[in-house]
């Protein structure tokens, strides 16, 4: 894969997580949930991309990341975070 493909990816993935987080603000996973759930199955996903889109978004604050009890990440909407901050 060429340096533009992997760029292309990590746009499309970047562009399905928002969308996905647009129309469901509440949503919150890990990264093995957010393959299987928040993105179309229409091609298969590589991790290290997903990996690589998630932690951008976190580097943006448009995503919340969170350790968990065993070790995993959970991703949140960075909205989330703030409207629950703010109640």
């Amino acid at each position: 894969m060429t340096t533009h493909d992997k760029k292309q990816q990590k746009d499309s993935l970047i562009n399905a997580i928002t969308h996905y987080l647009k129309a469901h603000p509440n949503a919150a996973d890990s990264v093995e949930g957010i393959m299987q759930w928040w993105l179309p199955q229409q091609s298969p996903v590589d991790m290290d991309d997903l990996q690589h889109a998630l932690d951008y978004l976190v580097e943006i604050r448009a995503v919340s990341r969170s350790v968990l009890l065993d070790g995993r990440m959970l991703y949140t909407s960075q909205v989330r975070d703030a409207k629950q901050k703010v109640v």
